[in-house]
């Protein structure tokens, strides 16, 4: 899931960087550091602070092996007093990148020489990296002191057999439900499926190996399983080489809101920042894609969805008022095709972890979260939704839907008790796969 986890650094990382109080009281404490030129035999003086200041606006751009060098350098040159403050810095850094065992080994040596500096976010970073390495019983018990997330009901033994878990819940299941890998996976990352017309599916995959995501759309058979060659979305001014990924249509067909961000290749140079873009239909083609008003330079937008009437807009961002990294967002779409004030979802739905990919039906919100109780990483739940309550409810959904690895980007259609997912669950094609399921 190599591309999930660059969508989950673009929405989160600023977040991140934000929610850091204790540096601005610590940066004029670092003592400065004297080294010598070997080439011109000369000692240049390098301000600690503003090393610091640097490494934390790399950060915060995403340039995570710039921070993590110049973290690396400034603990060279630290007395022990500042060494677990910088460790500390180096082990997010190590996170973010997703260096997880130098960030397991950060996390290890800042909670043995002093817990007490670790945040409840970094905390629940430190528990992730455990449960990904293996360490079931430490890494829940960490979890459990974070207050991101507890552990009442998860289900220790579905992460512990994590290689076993997939075939031994399908069969658990299969009763119940029936899931099966799309015919148009590759080794690449596809996901992000959404219903585009009649018996097709438009979502985002990198079928011609390219560096970047494109749009792709996918003619279904009338089992709306196998699917004849998908093709690339043709319109020029909708796939480019940035990042075009989780793509919906409106109830009319006349707009099309989809996700764009900066390829991989140019990761170190772009601005790093998903948008929501809308783009018309005219005379048979896609023109003119902007971005939407709510979209800005300074946070990221992502994942729309619409409601079943086509008059809301759900999304996912980490823009002001975030409870976590990235939380899910609604606007209202008015009538002149406008859109109010975004509006977080609130504290059941949203977490101090990431929730993605949300998706709407009449009476219920589908979502990713990685801060819910589950089976670790990102799995899929489902808020139920009433016109008087609002929303009331968040249930993790069973497996075959869920597993131990990253489940996401969820659509179903209530009628026929069917819809897709994507997965990069053992048993798969290669990275990222779209799934489709049927229910009994």
């Amino acid at each position: 899931m190599n591309y999930l986890f660059l969508f989950i650094l673009y929405c989160s990382s600023l977040s991140i960087y934000c929610q850091n109080k204790e540096t601005d009281n610590l940066l004029h404490s670092l003592p400065t550091t004297t080294r010598t030129n070997e080439s011109t035999n000369t000692q240049t003086t390098t301000d600690s602070p503003v090393l610091l200041t640097k490494a934390n606006r790399l950060l915060a751009m995403l340039r995570y092996d710039d921070a993590i060098a110049v973290y690396e350098n400034l603990l060279k040159n630290q007395n022990s007093e500042k060494t677990i403050f910088l460790k500390l810095k180096l082990a997010n850094a190590y996170y973010l990148n997703n260096n997880i065992k130098l960030a397991l080994d950060a996390y290890n040596e800042v909670y043995k020489n002093d817990k007490k500096t670790m945040s409840a976010a970094e905390l629940y970073k430190y528990g992730q990296t455990l449960l990904n390495e293996g360490k079931i019983q430490k890494g829940s018990r960490i979890l459990k002191k974070s207050k991101n997330i507890t552990f009442k009901n998860r289900k220790k033994k579905a992460i512990t057999e994590n290689k076993k878990l997939n075939a031994s819940l399908k069969v658990m299941d299969s009763a119940i439900v029936t899931v099966l890998n799309m015919d148009f996976n590759t080794v690449n990352a596809d996901f992000s499926p959404s219903h585009y017309k009649k018996n097709q599916l438009i979502f985002s995959t990198a079928q011609q190996k390219t560096s970047y995501q494109d749009l792709y759309i996918a003619d279904l058979t009338k089992e709306l399983l196998n699917t004849y060659n998908p093709y690339k979305l043709r319109d020029s001014s909708i796939n480019t080489e940035d990042h075009e990924t989780a793509a919906v249509v409106s109830l009319d067909s006349k707009t099309l809101y989809f996700t764009r961000g900066c390829p991989v290749k140019n990761f170190n140079t772009c601005d790093r920042i998903l948008k929501i873009y809308s783009a018309k239909f005219i005379n048979g083609a896609w023109f003119e894609p902007t971005p939407v008003s709510f979209s800005s330079d300074t946070y990221s937008t992502a994942h729309p969805n619409l409601s079943t009437d086509g008059k809301k807009m759900f999304f996912a961002s980490n823009m002001s008022g975030t409870l976590g990294g990235a939380d899910i967002f609604v606007v209202t779409i008015l009538d002149d095709g406008s859109f109010s004030s975004p509006k977080n979802l609130g504290n059941l739905v949203n977490t101090e972890g990431d929730e993605l990919f949300p998706y709407s039906t009449e009476e219920s919100l589908f979502f990713s979260s990685n801060g819910h109780d589950g089976f670790g990483r990102l799995d899929i739940y489902e808020a139920s939704f009433s016109s008087d309550k609002g929303f009331y409810n968040v249930a993790h959904l069973p497996a075959p839907y869920n597993s131990a690895s990253d489940d996401f980007s969820f659509i179903k259609n209530v009628s026929s008790k069917s819809g897709y997912f994507a997965s990069d669950r053992e048993g798969g094609k290669g990275s990222d796969d779209i799934y489709y399921f049927q229910e009994r």
